[in-house]
């Protein structure tokens, strides 16, 4: 049935609403749960003993009725029935009393009417450990419990690195569940039985680093790796026959969309080895691809990077093809050059390119390690500031540079949430208030243990934060948004406390470490602050 609400008993809704208001929140009452049944077109109360006890010793059961039966227009069809009161001196009348019944939550029966949809919402809550006992609980339940959106940080466990656990695991049905795998720290050389164990999962990231794996043909680590939809392959020796294999694989046929091939800064991955057109038509197939001490060799060029969205090379070494940022920065959502060597003319390049771009779909930019002094100022503050997250770590850069990219983020209405500027020396040279202005019109700012601000420079922020501030946090890079400790700032403690506990009480997340480098006072008008109803989301 389809139940049309009506306007007229306000005041009953009221009273309702005031009772209610002072069992969840005075009276912490713990679990209540209004279900409509469509197919009997009950209402079921649904709540542990505790929580019904208070519920119909504040009488609200009997107004409830009559609130349901004065705002639902086909109230004739209406029944109410929690199957748990065990006060007889309750019974609305005969049709729809409150009945003793065994049967809730007793024998299980009614907990098979729960709908899917509030089972799935319950069961996002639990660990995997739960999740396996709710498997074995009944049919409704498993079918809800299967889901893969609900396993996705079901992990290989721990006595699995030992080889018989190992294989035990995966001839059993819960592996099927795995959907992220890490082959790190084994007690046990790997094989290519093992790795035939692996071809029947459907994962969506497998991580192999730091484990021999000699005794794995490179046919059967190509097939796995291309198995996958993610794959994190961290250096390891006498690699190159299985990632030649893996190449020509993906040539063909792939799951891979994402690839990460992370080489020591002591013994480079050399791609030369791979045929050049290979090497190409694989690499067009991903949408991210990470490389980390890694020669790119002939093959990668402006066709490799046509269908991207993260490009991360991180202390690669440099290529000529800048002309492949005009083809991909249409679609990339995230550019790293982390200690990757750009010369004055690649650099000047890029941000002429990226200048182009009115809105990009860029939403993180890293140049930590670049030199950007010759960049002029307003070119290199327009186009960080189109920008959502910018990351210049230990890049080299003048002041003017810094003082146009603060001047443009107050005076313009920017995309720019957050900047990391750790590791530049000369931000102390900036002047306080520009650089206190640019700072509370972001969401989160960070400039780590390395770049030492001047007393002054940290009073105009807090003092500015004090008044009005975009801040979420104090901290690190996105997407993780790890925030700083408060006592970690320099000069923190010279902050007169009602500042920095009006500053603090902005802010969305606050971490404090309690090793005494805020004064007394200021813990007091912090946490004194902290009583009234604030944005904090986490402290």
């Amino acid at each position: 049935k389809k139940f049309e609400m009506s306007t007229r008993p306000l005041s009953i809704y009221e009273v309702l609403r005031a009772q209610a208001q002072t069992l969840i929140e005075n009276d912490q009452t713990p679990l209540l749960c209004l279900h409509l049944e469509p197919q009997s077109g009950k209402i079921h109360l649904i709540g542990d003993s505790e929580s019904t006890r208070k519920l119909i010793n504040s009488n609200v059961l009997i107004k409830l009725k009559e609130l349901l039966k004065n705002t639902f227009e086909e109230k004739k069809y209406l029944l109410l029935d929690d199957k748990t009161p065990e006060n007889p001196s309750h019974v609305l009348n005969r049709k729809s009393r409150l009945s003793k019944g065994k049967d809730f939550p007793g024998s299980g029966r009614s907990f098979e009417t729960i709908p899917g949809e509030i089972l799935r919402s319950i069961f996002k809550h639990l660990n995997c450990k739960d999740l396996r006992n709710v498997l074995l609980v009944s049919r409704h339940w498993k079918s809800v419990a299967d889901e893969p959106a609900l396993w996705t940080d079901f992990e290989l466990p721990g006595k699995c690195r030992e080889e018989i656990n190992f294989v035990k695991f995966f001839q059993g049905s819960l592996s099927l569940k795995l959907q992220k795998l890490s082959l790190a720290d084994c007690c046990f050389q790997l094989n290519s039985q093992h790795f035939k164990l692996l071809l029947n999962l459907q994962l969506s990231s497998l991580k192999i680093g730091h484990v021999d794996l000699s005794n794995v043909s490179a046919e059967m680590f190509a097939k796995v790796v291309n198995n996958c939809k993610e794959c994190n392959i961290e250096g390891n020796d006498d690699m190159d026959d299985k990632l030649r294999i893996m190449f020509e694989q993906m040539e063909t046929e792939t799951k891979l969309k994402s690839l990460t091939l992370y080489w020591s800064e002591f013994a480079d991955l050399d791609l030369n080895f791979i045929n050049s057109s290979t090497l190409r038509n694989a690499l067009s197939k991903l949408e991210s691809l990470w490389l980390g001490s890694v020669r790119l060799g002939a093959g990668f060029n402006q066709s490799c990077v046509v269908k991207m969205k993260s490009l991360y090379l991180w202390e690669c070494d440099p290529f000529s093809d800048m002309d492949m940022l005009d083809a991909v920065l249409d679609n990339l959502t995230s550019l790293r050059f982390c200690r990757t060597y750009l010369d004055e003319t690649q650099v000047r390049y890029m941000m002429e390119a990226l200048d182009k771009v009115m809105k990009p779909k860029l939403r993180m930019l890293d140049l930590s390690g670049i030199d950007l002094r010759k960049v002029p100022p307003k070119l290199l503050a327009r186009v960080l500031v189109k920008i959502e997250n910018v990351m210049l770590f230990v890049v080299d850069i003048e002041v003017a540079q810094l003082e146009e990219i603060f001047h443009t983020i107050i005076d313009e209405a920017t995309a720019i949430r957050f900047l990391d500027l750790d590791g530049i020396s000369i931000l102390d040279q900036v002047d306080p208030n520009l650089l206190a202005k640019a700072v509370n019109k972001l969401e989160s700012f960070s400039f780590g243990g390395t770049t030492d601000l001047t007393l002054n420079q940290i009073k105009e922020i807090f003092k500015v934060m004090s008044k009005d501030t975009n801040l979420r946090l104090f901290g690190e890079e996105p997407p993780y948004f790890s925030s700083i400790t408060i006592e970690g700032i320099p000069h923190i403690q010279t902050i007169d406390p009602e500042t920095l506990a009006e500053a603090l009480y902005k802010l969305e997340e606050v971490n404090l470490d309690f090793d005494h480098k805020l004064t007394p006072a200021q813990y007091k008008a912090i946490f004194r602050k902290f009583c009234h109803s604030a944005k904090h989301k986490l402290v």
